[in-house]
């Protein structure tokens, strides 16, 4: 998994930095969130660590009826990479969400193992996924 996001960095040119440690400044973490109407993408919510989501507003912004969180076996068939471990970029075929305040930070930082951190910008999570949005997600 670490290795499939360090490819994707290095042949797309991402401004990221994948970094040995924990950071616990500007900690950010992705949420999948699946429809339960079949035929609807999943949907990758970015949002500050510690804060809730509010799914009304993520099915809202996302255009797709009811969501619910994914489960730990959901989170890896769909990304490829571990639950609570989700980056926000790399992910094919979901609608990426990013909390408008997020973009107020120069950085976030995301938990990619339990040793490695993402080091990313927040315009840069928009402009390297093809289908994003920045909204209101939280309760």
């Amino acid at each position: 998994m670490l290795i499939m996001l360090e490819d994707f960095i290095e042949v797309n040119k991402v401004e990221a930095r994948l970094i040995p440690g924990k950071f616990s400044e500007n900690l950010s973490r992705c949420v999948l969130l699946m429809p339960r109407a079949d035929g609807r993408l999943p949907v990758l919510a970015v949002v500050p660590a510690g804060t809730r989501i509010s799914l009304e507003e993520a099915a809202r912004a996302a255009g797709s009826g009811v969501l619910r969180e994914a489960d730990e076996k959901e989170d890896f068939k769909v990304t490829g990479y571990w639950h609570g471990y989700l980056p926000p970029i790399s992910i094919y075929g979901v609608k990426v969400l990013v909390e408008k305040s997020l973009l107020k930070k120069t950085f976030l930082n995301f938990m990619i193992k339990e040793e490695y951190t993402l080091m990313i910008a927040p315009n840069v999570i928009l402009e390297f996924n093809e289908d994003s949005a920045e909204c209101d997600l939280l309760e």
